[in-house]
């Protein structure tokens, strides 16, 4: 098998176009490497073919589990640099989120091996498209191919005028097929919510009744930032998330509830994209299993508690909240100690020993530089034993910080969050 990702195919078909015979000594697919940048759904798919072509396909995602890369044949390395320095073909299927803008820029081009090939079929933002040309140009990279771009349509086609330069427009949902499929997929689902009362993948309209609904309202939003904590807890490769609701909470329909979870989990990878209906679909797509439990009886003295844990390949990490008087969300247990802390913004948890003088220090640290504590929460097993520091901050910690306070005597980890 070959690929027409080589320099002179526009020549030959301007040549077939006028009738000429000419040739190309385009490359082989077999045997060569490719490094898949984001293992999602698509990821996953361009992974199976190029497996099919014989080729060696590594990938790198610090959201999918090994065993998922495993099962499509694929070896997942452990960072971005170690990929783009072993690889021929590399292509890009990762979202646009904070995380992943100017992923592929010019430091990163240096690392790749020279006559390498890039291909974006991401978003136009995801990759350095003037540092992709300015390589093709210099001969650092062999050729690219693009079908996003950060404007579309592109102001200039001047980029594209190289002959190693292949550049179309986002075609995938544009075949017939894709059109069909979409025709077919939106009459089945007006047939669902007209006869069954069914509403498969709406985003703006509940299957939980309005008065229920208003129940577990602020579960749902409270289940979306213990998701968005446990992931900030626990760096890991995602393998499991467990959402559990206690107590009078656990008698409602908490189907709502576990996606809201999920979707605080899954935003940490695919940004602010992910919807309640989208999230499970996701974590499906990367081997990771959703399970839900509910249980009536008040937990540990509070009449709901809603639990969300992550298992990763680093271990799980869990955190828990409540809801007063139905519209005070608090979350009041952080990796089985219990505290209080309020559910938004710049939090600080600072794992360490129960001694005296731990929050002074802390809080000496802080104050030096300039970051003022608005709420306070201290948990701790046994007296003298492990303890949890947490802290509602009025602004975020700077690293010098962070670093200092990880620094203090019987400090054992810090952990800044973001709500």
């Amino acid at each position: 098998m070959m690929i027409m990702l080589a320099k002179g195919w526009p020549h030959l078909f301007r040549a077939q176009q006028k009738g000429e015979w000419a040739r190309l000594t385009p490359q082989e697919l077999d045997g060569k490497a490719v490094g898949v940048v984001g293992l999602g759904n698509v990821g996953q798919e361009v992974a199976r073919r190029a497996v099919a072509f014989d080729m060696t396909v590594q990938a790198y995602d610090p959201y999918v589990s090994r065993e998922t890369a495993e099962k499509i044949g694929v070896h997942l390395v452990d960072s971005l640099e170690e990929l783009l320095g072993s690889c021929d073909y590399l292509t890009v299927h990762v979202p646009e989120n904070d995380q992943t803008r100017d992923l592929i820029g010019r430091d990163q081009i240096a690392l790749m091996k020279d006559g390498a090939r890039l291909v974006n079929c991401a978003r136009g933002s995801v990759v350095d498209q003037d540092a992709v040309v300015e390589a093709v140009r210099n001969g650092k990279l062999a050729g690219a191919a693009f079908d996003v771009y950060v404007k579309e349509p592109p102001e200039s086609y001047d980029f594209a005028r190289n002959d190693a330069i292949l550049a179309t427009p986002h075609l995938g949902a544009s075949t017939q097929e894709a059109q069909l499929a979409v025709a077919m997929a939106a009459a089945d689902q007006m047939v669902d919510a007209l006869t069954r009362r069914h509403y498969r993948n709406a985003i703006n309209v509940s299957a939980v009744p309005p008065d229920e609904m208003k129940i577990i309202q602020p579960f749902c939003q409270l289940a979306t930032r213990l998701g968005r904590l446990v992931v900030q807890l626990n760096r890991g490769r995602p393998k499991a998330i467990e959402v559990a609701c206690r107590g009078s909470i656990g008698q409602e329909a908490v189907e709502p509830i576990v996606n809201y979870g999920a979707m605080g989990i899954m935003e940490s990878s695919l940004g602010s994209g992910v919807n309640i209906v989208s999230a499970p679909h996701l974590a499906r797509d990367r081997g990771i299993q959703i399970t839900a439990s509910s249980t009536v009886g008040a937990e540990a003295g509070f009449t709901d508690l809603v639990l969300v844990k992550l298992e990763t390949d680093e271990g799980a990490s869990e955190a828990g909240g409540t809801v007063f008087g139905r519209s005070h969300p608090r979350i009041v247990r952080v990796e089985g100690f219990f505290v209080e802390l309020m559910p938004e913004g710049h939090i600080l948890l600072v794992f360490g020993e129960d001694v005296p003088g731990l929050i002074g220090r802390v809080g000496m640290t802080l104050g030096e530089a300039g970051v003022n504590i608005a709420r306070m929460g201290f948990g701790r097993r046994a007296s003298g034993g492990k303890a949890l520091l947490a802290l509602n901050l009025d602004t975020a910690c700077d690293e010098p910080t962070l670093r200092a306070i990880g620094k203090l005597k019987h400090v054992e980890r810090v952990v800044p969050v973001l709500l």
